[in-house]
């Protein structure tokens, strides 16, 4: 082998192990996001409203749905339109600008308030109810495409499918929290308990899935907590725990970028002793540190019952550094093509990660870094 074969592979296995360990790390890509949070007033027949941000936490404007109802209000999006439960009767669609698009499934038959709803990268949308063990996964035209139950799911609470079309659904019950598994027919697989006692899960509010790392996100109601298991394990193992400065009552995972997002409990006010209000929405890292806070620009007596996260095209410059494939993500698979150039001597702007206008040894630290998603 010669030297500089040698070199060549040393370098690329140096690489590939740090784009390995990081590549469950935030990609760089193309796009910014925009949040969203649901917000409704407690009262009944209150309208509800939505609640553009930007990524930094700064109110947008706010938009009036004609929505009912606080704990059993809530959306989805398919990146295109929201997907809104109203409180009694059923799910209504609205474009991104809050303009009501009409009702997409009547729900009305099951005598129960949708709970939560959660979409697919496929338009799926999958649902829960406040009472009843029967949740559903709907189609794009609003049909319903499958069903799942067991005897022993009594408090559905959140609800979502990974890359594979499985769902999952968990138990909101402090003496038997549970996940539930179901393949993509409504047969059911398997299940796993949570624990019931501190420091870990005691109310598990809601899940959500990283379809790219395959781990589930659950949110705790009582624990100031977000748990993460590894769905790649069976059963599922508990990998992290994300301390939180707040209860949590709603966890969303962005699945271009894999950004968490969600909601804490907390009690404000006097107006309904005993009741508690989602007053903010948050974004926090995979280490657990908070990122951004998402609050109304004119406070009001009103509950977060969700957040979620849209990915836009930035617009203006389109090079993205370490995007050596030009495919509008740095992950492993730049690492190759980045090899070649440097070792042939050729120029492309996207492998100038210190942007100096050369490719050569200077931009391997730069190129990790990126990677690493910093």
């Amino acid at each position: 082998m010669s030297m500089i074969n040698r070199w060549q592979m040393e370098l690329a296995k140096m690489i590939v192990v740090v784009g390995c360990v990081c590549c469950t790390c935030q990609l760089a890509s193309a796009y910014q996001l925009q949040v969203f949070a649901l917000g409704s007033d407690f009262a009944e027949n209150a309208t509800a409203e939505l609640l553009p941000f930007d990524e930094s936490g700064a109110q947008l404007t706010r938009f009036g749905i004609p929505e009912s109802g606080v704990f059993t209000t809530s959306f989805a999006t398919d990146g295109e339109s929201f997907f809104v439960a109203a409180s009694r009767s059923g799910i209504n669609r609205y474009d991104l600008q809050g303009n009501f698009l009409g009702e997409f499934a009547d729900v009305s038959g099951t005598n129960s308030s949708p709970q939560r709803l959660e979409a697919d990268l496929s338009g799926n949308l999958y649902v829960t109810f406040s009472s009843g063990q029967t949740s559903y996964r709907l189609d794009q035209s609003g049909a319903i495409s499958a069903t799942f139950s067991h005897p022993d799911l009594v408090f559905p609470r959140g609800i979502d499918a990974d890359a594979n079309g499985n769902v999952f659904i968990v138990q909101g019950n402090p003496r038997d929290s549970r996940v539930f598994k179901f393949d993509a027919s409504g047969n059911y697989l398997s299940e796993f308990a949570l624990p019931t006692q501190l420091p870990l899960v005691t109310l598990a509010s809601d899940i959500a899935i990283n379809e790219t790392t395959n781990e589930l996100y659950i949110s705790d109601e009582v624990d100031e907590s977000i748990n993460i298991y590894d769905l790649s394990a069976q059963p599922p193992v508990l990998i992290d725990t994300l301390s939180m400065p707040w209860d949590v009552a709603d966890v969303f995972i962005e699945q271009v970028s894999g950004r968490i997002f969600g909601t804490p409990v907390a009690t404000i006010g006097s107006t309904k002793a005993g009741f508690t209000f989602r007053t903010q929405g948050f974004e926090v890292s995979r280490d657990g540190d908070v990122i951004a806070n998402y609050f109304q620009n004119t406070p009001r007596n009103q509950t977060f019952s969700s957040i979620i996260a849209i990915p836009e095209t930035v617009t203006g410059p389109t090079t993205i550094l370490g995007d050596v494939n030009q495919d509008s993500n740095v992950t492993f698979l730049d690492i190759t093509p980045f090899v070649e150039i440097l070792t042939t001597g050729t120029y492309l702007e996207e492998a100038d990660c210190n942007q100096d206008g050369e490719v050569d040894f200077l931009d391997i630290l730069p190129l990790i870094g990126i990677l690493a998603g910093g």
